[in-house]
């Protein structure tokens, strides 16, 4: 931040140059969807929304402000950051400054997108016919670094300033997340908010770090989002909270932040959860495996190396990604941010999908492959039940008994950041490959069983499989959201098995039975 402040200047004469600050990250949602003529009108709205909530802001603290003799537009800290910016508030006797702020800002924002009557801002959060927006914000508080850079403005430094972007980067359009420090400090004085939070516990965020945040839930907000967040919960906590709430009654789980659609969950074993019960839906799901044959090929690029494979038994593959109507009968969860029964199912980490493999075995009869033991999965390749495919099985099934590392033109058989309008799309609407599976590529990132290793090995094997151990799992077959040359049956990438994006996705395989 440009300009003089009296009052900074004050706090940096500190020796330490420390001071507890409140910060709000916010940054634009969906900003690099648009054409870049676009992109400029769009930064110079948002800047100018900073402006007018700080204005408005001030106005609310009136008083405070002119006993401090603070100007809350030259005395706060704005760091721009690319298509956001983090703005620090070193004032420590106004508690409830920051959410008050993030809140002017959400308001100003919301009243301005109501102006522009664009059905595709509406449905896609992104057009490039108006300066409209949707923001994503992370709060949080701590002890800060005030200091002066090369150019002579105000910066600031400390874990504060990346928690707010972390916790932010948790949260959806038109969502504010906060630290649970920022949290805690706020109802310390404001007790009453209470209701108006909703917790995460352990979430994961960046190193693999777990931490509890909070989603500002006020329903009289506009402009905000207060849709439960089912992709932050983990599985075991998801489920203790279905079977706590079976017998609240509707008004009890509105005021426990609960969605009408998640009630009681039948537990594996019981009658409801049975073939029987399941009959039509299990042969729904059987009909839509294609048998993919045993063969050979030659996986791998230069770049990775090149090993001659065999698969030495057929298998069978689903057709189709697992889609959100799949999804949500078997596991009694609605995790994706694109909306769609059709849709395949996104925002989907490799436990979740490795659990739902286990129980859509179950309702199937068949032998589940995997069990977990906490953190640790001992996995039986050799049941019957569903499971993720290896990377061997994934690549040769994409490639369709073919060589190219694509199965036709890529608008015609992919969605892809060309084509998708920022979105996933229903499943079945690109041509299949050579052996009748849609979607391989483009649409969802789909997992792998495999750990991630950089280069394969050089010798010819039987039924290859990653390592036995690792940091990351595979994923193949890019997304909407990816560049063609992310678009191939040959590329791959990896991720840690926590991750949840509305990227990923994925299909399953079994052994047929004999």
């Amino acid at each position: 931040m440009t300009g003089k402040s009296p009052y900074l200047d004050d706090r940096m004469a500190n020796k330490d140059r420390v001071c507890i600050m409140q910060v709000v990250f916010v940054d634009i949602v969906s900003y690099s969807m648009r054409q870049p003529y676009a992109q400029d009108s769009v930064i110079h709205a948002f800047m100018q929304s900073l402006k007018k909530a700080r204005s408005e802001t001030a106005k609310q603290y009136i008083e405070e402000f002119h006993k401090n003799d603070i100007n809350l537009t030259r005395d706060a800290v704005v760091l721009p950051s690319g298509d956001g910016a983090a703005v620090g508030f070193p004032f420590d006797f106004i508690h409830d400054l920051h959410l008050s702020f993030a809140r002017h800002l959400f308001r100003i924002v919301d009243q301005a997108n109501q102006s522009f009557d664009c059905s595709s801002f509406r449905e896609h959060g992104w057009c490039d016919c108006h300066d409209a927006f949707r923001l994503r914000c992370g709060i949080s508080q701590g002890t800060l670094i005030l200091y002066k850079d090369l150019n002579d403005n105000y910066n600031l430094a400390g874990e504060a300033v990346n928690m707010s972007a972390r916790v932010m980067g948790l949260a959806g359009g038109g969502q504010i997340f906060l630290t649970e420090y920022a949290c805690g400090e706020l109802l310390k004085y404001k007790a009453s908010f209470a209701k108006q939070f909703r917790k995460y516990e352990n979430v994961v965020i960046k190193h693999n770090l777990p931490v509890n945040v909070y989603q500002y839930i006020d329903a009289n907000q506009p402009g905000l989002d207060v849709s439960h967040r089912d992709d932050l919960v983990p599985r075991n906590e998801m489920k203790r909270q279905n079977e706590n709430n079976i017998a609240l009654s509707p008004a009890k789980k509105k005021a426990n932040g609960l969605r009408s659609f998640r009630t009681k969950r039948p537990k594996v074993g019981t009658s409801s959860r049975t073939a029987d019960a399941h009959g039509h839906f299990v042969d729904d799901v059987r009909d839509h495996l294609i048998e993919i044959p045993a063969g050979e090929f030659q996986m791998g690029t230069v770049q990775t190396g090149q090993v001659l494979t065999r698969i030495s038994v057929p298998f069978l593959m689903n057709k189709y990604p697992i889609t959100q109507a799949v999804y949500e009968r078997v596991m009694r969860a609605k995790p994706s941010r694109f909306i769609g029964a059709d849709r395949p199912v996104d925002s989907i980490s490799w436990h979740d999908a490795i659990a739902f493999c286990n129980e859509l075995s179950s309702i199937s009869e068949l032998e589940p492959v995997y069990h977990t033991t906490g953190e640790e999965v001992e996995i039986d390749l050799h049941k019957d039940g569903y499971r993720l495919p290896t990377e061997t099985e994934w690549e040769y099934a994409c490639l369709g008994g073919n060589e190219e590392d694509s199965y036709g033109p890529i608008d015609s058989v992919a969605w892809y950041n060309k084509n998708s309008d920022g979105q996933t799309h229903g499943v079945g609407a690109k041509p299949p490959n050579a052996f009748g599976l849609y979607d391989m590529l483009g649409n969802v990132w789909e997992w792998c069983h495999d750990w991630y290793q950089k280069n394969y090995p050089a010798n010819p094997h039987l039924d290859y499989i990653g390592p036995p151990s690792g940091l990351q799992r595979v994923i193949r077959g890019g997304s909407w959201s990816d560049l063609p040359n992310s678009i191939t049956a040959r590329s791959r990438f990896r991720k840690i098995p926590e991750s949840r994006e509305n990227t990923l996705g994925f299909r399953v395989v079994r052994r047929p039975r004999s």
